[in-house]
């Protein structure tokens, strides 16, 4: 019996003790204890975006007690401050942004459209909870502060998204706003990278690096060189970046918004700027094709300048560029712009002439960019979608442009309709690759004019060698070759009838189905 007595005195002082360690961890008591006590006031805690609580003044008979986020107070680090209250209980304006001193305690605000107004400061339970004292009316105002977004949280809103600048702000109660009709610029990130895409009246600049983030500070290390910004992502959908000068902040934020496509006003320049050679010209009375031996081209530079290359009469001749609101704006020196809405749908180039200054409303400029080196040395390659012959006789070089018709299995071309133009005829099996004089139908004929023989019509033989040749072609709806060979002079200014020339040149003309027109083989784009 005394030995079971004797172990049971320290079983219950066990559990006494058991008992008393238990009410001293108590987390109630804790958290009273914690939010009892007052912090010392710090700059580094009273960074961030508080929430109203409550609110009440030594007059009311119970406390105010706030909806979600109806009254708001943010401390910015470079000693700034916003805010906002719909209730217009806590604060005396619903909205109002300033700066202001913290001496000890002591809060002083300047707001920018009010007087200066005082509080004293109490921080509690880890600097989370905040208690004003406005000593002016004797009123209470308590706050608590939003934790901001944990890394791992941040890099999944941030992953593979798109933002686009929406202003800046440069001092307290000066924000500049992105006008959205000119100038664009984008963020992107990707990986652990950020793309810069800015866009200044069409001229796009790119910039693009890795983003090495500790905390809220962001060191971007773009190909144009290192930058620092401190980063505050406000909710899934606003980012504001502020730019950090050897260490510390400028008055001024950046403030993006998440999108999931470039603005509507947004015209890729790069699409344009260069050299767009004329593909046709739809106006309202009439249609012009720039293939047939004409020309009318555009090369847009990014000096907002135009320089035009033409062989036409009565084309525009332009001066320069410029945007207005999703519209690309050409001008003639000393003229008001012409608005013309873009389309760069498949690569193509389609300007709408909105208004009627230099082109009639309602003008359609089909066009292409092209690199001018490409027919510098070869200009036919200007005429991509043109049928066209090119002969060589005597060193004199002629050009036929030519509509083309597709008759049963044959290649037909017909002459011109004006007797005192050149025009060249001729009629080929399709499908054969190799056509030659001596063969069933083969019919060859042009009109020409050389220095030796002046103005000729010159026709095939059978039996005189001349030979047409198709060769591979990348584009399949295009057929190309080679003529080589003699033809007899049927009349000529300086030579008798039924002697021959020697000749040589190429062809190219557009492959037509059998239920297309017979007409041009032109299609617009």
């Amino acid at each position: 019996m005394f030995s079971r007595s004797g172990r049971l005195f320290p079983l219950l002082a066990g559990l006494l003790l058991w008992h008393c360690s238990l009410s001293l961890e108590n987390p109630d008591q804790d958290a009273k204890d914690k939010l009892a006590k007052v912090i010392p006031t710090r700059m580094a805690l009273m960074v961030g975006r508080w929430v109203a609580d409550s609110t009440y003044d030594v007059d009311d008979i119970r406390a105010t007690i706030f909806s979600s986020n109806s009254v708001r107070m943010e401390i910015l680090p470079d000693t700034t401050f916003s805010q906002y209250d719909t209730t217009s209980v806590a604060f005396p304006l619903k909205r109002t942004e300033g700066v202001f001193y913290l001496g000890g305690d002591t809060l002083i605000v300047f707001p920018m459209a009010a007087q200066p107004d005082t509080f004293i400061v109490h921080l509690r339970f880890m600097g989370n909870f905040l208690e004003l004292t406005r000593p002016a009316d004797q009123r209470f105002i308590f706050l608590h502060k939003l934790k901001p977004q944990d890394s791992v949280k941040t890099d999944s809103l941030l992953k593979d998204s798109l933002w686009n600048l929406r202003g800046m702000r440069i001092d307290p109660g000066i924000y500049r706003a992105e006008s959205l009709m000119v100038d664009f610029s984008y963020i992107h990130f990707s990986g652990d990278s950020m793309f810069s895409d800015v866009r200044h009246n069409g001229i796009i600049r790119i910039d693009s690096g890795k983003v090495v983030k500790t905390d809220s500070e962001w060191i971007w290390k773009a190909a144009g060189g290192e930058r620092r910004f401190l980063a505050d992502l406000i909710n899934r959908d606003t980012l504001r970046l502020w730019p950090l000068a050897e260490g510390r902040k400028d008055s001024g934020f950046y403030l993006y918004q998440r999108v999931f496509g470039h603005h509507d006003y947004d015209i890729d320049m790069r699409r344009l700027i260069g050299h767009m050679r004329g593909d046709s010209l739809r106006m309202p009375e009439k249609f012009i094709e720039n293939h047939y031996g004409q020309f009318y081209d555009w090369i847009l530079g990014s000096d907002h300048k135009i320089a035009i290359e033409t062989n036409m009469t009565g084309v525009p001749i332009l001066a320069g560029w410029g945007l207005d609101s999703g519209r690309l704006a050409i001008r003639i020196d000393g003229k008001p712009p012409q608005h013309m809405r873009v389309d760069t749908t498949g690569g193509k180039v389609t300007l709408f002439a909105d208004t009627g200054e230099y082109f009639p409303k309602g003008t359609i400029v089909y066009q292409t960019k092209v690199d001018p080196t490409v027919f510098a040395g070869k200009p036919l390659e200007r005429f991509d979608k043109a049928s066209y012959t090119m002969l060589t006789i005597d060193g004199d070089t002629s050009f036929y442009f030519f509509f083309a018709n597709n008759i049963k299995d044959k290649f037909e071309i017909a002459r011109l309709d004006h007797d005192t133009s050149q025009w060249i005829t001729y009629n080929l099996n399709k499908s054969q690759e190799s056509f030659q004089s001596s063969q069933p139908d083969f019919f060859f004929a042009f009109q020409g004019r050389s220095a030796r023989l002046g103005s000729f019509t010159c026709r095939s033989r059978p039996n005189k060698d001349l030979v047409i040749r198709q060769t591979i072609s990348p584009d399949p709806t295009i057929a190309v070759g080679l003529l080589q060979g003699a033809c007899a002079i049927q009349r000529a200014d300086s030579a008798f009838t039924d002697s021959t020339v020697n000749l040589e040149g190429s062809f190219k003309m557009r492959r037509k189905h059998k239920s297309d027109p017979q007409t041009t083989l032109w299609n617009l784009p």
